[in-house]
């Protein structure tokens, strides 16, 4: 997960790999600064991991998503589905470097 921290995308944490799951459910919590009534931007990256290693340029990435921390509160549940985008070939690709 990263968030923007004065105009730049920040990593701020990373959830435990969850091997052959489709639908992982991730125990490891990430902590996001807030402060009212400031908006915060947050951006999710997806990773199908071959073997373990730090190097993110070393993994495959599925997609990203960016949200804004309100939205996630005000959700049902604080509970967001929204499609990854910055796939190969994705009209959003060069916004995400790949």
């Amino acid at each position: 997960i990263r968030q923007k921290m004065r105009g730049v995308m920040v990593e701020i944490g990373r959830t435990e790999t969850i091997e052959d799951d489709l639908n992982p459910i991730f125990k490891r919590k990430i902590y996001v600064d807030w402060n009212p009534p400031g908006v915060v931007e947050l951006q999710f990256a997806v990773y199908d991991v071959d073997e373990e290693a730090d190097a993110l340029k070393n993994k495959d990435l599925i997609g990203m998503m960016d949200i804004k921390l309100g939205d996630i509160i005000l959700a049902d549940g604080m509970t967001v589905s929204k499609a990854l985008k910055g796939l190969k070939g994705d009209e959003n690709e060069s916004k995400y470097g790949l």
